[in-house]
């Protein structure tokens, strides 16, 4: 008796996972892959910076990166995220370099997408991730 009702509910769990795993809306899960995106962007910006202030340290130089580099900290702190998806990026930070940076995983946007369609989400991650790609730009 105790096996088949141990049986059950496995069973049942399982379908419901498969179910939420299913349900997740296909624009949520591209809109993800922005976001993805834009991370990786914003971190190769963080070590074009840091390569940038190693090549020139004039006060000048320091000076002006160091702008840039409060402009990524804005733009990483409002990010969006995606309600009902797991996020693909770990915020694991060791990529083959070093860099000291401490901040929460707590975004000023983090309830922004709560009365957002999942086609509006999708349409906030392309602003966000067109925004680090400016500044990369800018940076160059």
């Amino acid at each position: 008796m105790k096996s088949s009702l141990l049986i059950g509910s496995v069973l049942f769990l399982s379908l419901v996972s498969c179910r939420q795993q299913q349900a997740v809306d296909p624009l949520l899960t591209e809109a993800l892959q922005i976001q993805d995106e834009a991370i990786h962007t914003g971190m190769s910006v963080d070590s074009l910076i840091s390569v940038r202030i190693g090549a020139d340290t004039s006060s000048a130089n320091i000076k002006k990166l160091n702008k840039w580099a409060e402009r990524v900290a804005l733009w990483r702190e409002s990010m969006v995220t995606i309600p009902g998806v797991e996020p693909i990026h770990n915020h694991d930070h060791d990529h083959g370099h070093d860099h000291d940076h401490d901040h929460t995983h707590e975004h000023q946007g983090a309830s922004v997408a709560e009365g957002l369609s999942p086609a509006e989400i999708k349409q906030v991650q392309l602003g966000w991730k067109a925004e680090i790609e400016a500044i990369r730009d800018s940076v160059r």
